[in-house]
């Protein structure tokens, strides 16, 4: 990952202590209740409490950058094999099989089934899932269609669960990289589709576009949800106001572009569940409960206050 190419994205004073309280140096001060597989082959082989990709930080050291890295590193080793966190995603997406683990975002298999056919690949494709996280959502993709994926994230513990689950999976035709979203070093005409779940918000807009149009071959699809600006002053700096015209000066046609009505009301059921196990969640997995409780309890408290932002999904051809 290049320094130079870290933007600042989360100004909000609160989250960057929570990213700095999640690392194991500062561990010892936080009360609970305050709380690569890697490979290049392409064929072969506001929602969320703490974002994942690499463009997220303020600070210019990589003293901030590591520091960073080990918060999601931590919160990804944490719930990886958290069997409390498993009973939290399933009771707030109850159609979501059993294998799949969101983490901080809400998918549903209505939304993954709109991704894949939108992509519209086959046996013979390749896509990539940008910022997959744990590797959930893009290994089903993957499942349905038959096309080979490479997932793509910020995080060596995120990278390493989606190597696991894919080996658990059977899916020889998965790789899973670690590397910066804006600047993936994969080769340019890779990809025949590109899918994303709430994490481009979180990146410099146009930077991610340029980059997803680099990977794509023309023609290729890119499928994504993210969140859009209602106001000016939002805390992450990064949220544009309309990816439409992002994705247009970047050389793409707008194929499909909705706002997601239903969105909050997802959100809200996993924070719900987290608040309803927080006592679990905290007894089985520590100090790492924090980030995601404190998120929940303010989450929760402005549940009824007017929207600053919206979601969207989008679908995009590069011409």
């Amino acid at each position: 990952m290049r320094l130079a190419r870290l933007r600042q994205c989360l100004q909000s004073p609160k989250t960057i202590r929570l990213l700095k309280r999640s690392s194991p140096a500062h561990r010892s001060k936080i009360s609970p209740r305050s709380a690569r597989s890697s490979g290049t082959d392409l064929r072969a082989s506001e929602n969320a409490w703490i974002p994942r990709t690499a463009n997220l930080f303020s600070g210019e050291s990589t003293r901030a950058v590591d520091e960073a890295r080990l918060a999601f590193d931590s919160m990804y080793s944490a719930i990886a094999g958290s069997r409390v966190y498993r009973q939290i995603t399933h009771r707030a997406f109850p159609d979501l099989p059993e294998w799949l683990i969101p983490y901080s975002v809400s998918p549903s298999l209505v939304l993954l089934e709109r991704i894949a056919q939108s992509l519209n690949i086959g046996p013979a494709s390749s896509f990539m899932d940008l910022a997959c996280g744990m590797g959930g959502p893009g290994l089903w993709i993957c499942e349905r269609t038959g096309a080979s994926l490479v997932g793509v994230d910020f995080s060596a513990a995120a990278i390493s669960a989606a190597t696991t689950l894919a080996r658990h999976r059977g899916i020889a035709r998965a790789t899973f990289v670690s590397a910066d979203a804006t600047d993936t070093g994969l080769p340019e005409k890779s990809f025949d589709g590109l899918m994303s779940i709430d994490a481009i918000q979180f990146m410099d807009a146009r930077s991610v576009a340029t980059e997803i149009a680099r990977v794509l071959r023309p023609g290729g699809i890119a499928a994504l949800t993210t969140m859009e600006a209602l106001v000016d002053d939002l805390p992450v700096a990064t949220v544009a106001k309309d990816y439409r015209a992002v994705f247009k000066t970047t050389g793409f046609s707008i194929c499909d572009y909705e706002q997601l009505a239903d969105s909050a009301e997802k959100d809200n059921a996993l924070f719900e569940s987290i608040d309803l196990y927080r006592d679990a969640l905290v007894k089985e997995i520590g100090e790492a409960a924090s980030p995601m409780l404190e998120e929940a309890d303010e989450r929760l408290k402005r549940a009824k206050a007017p929207p600053r932002a919206r979601k969207i999904f989008l679908v995009a051809q590069l011409q």
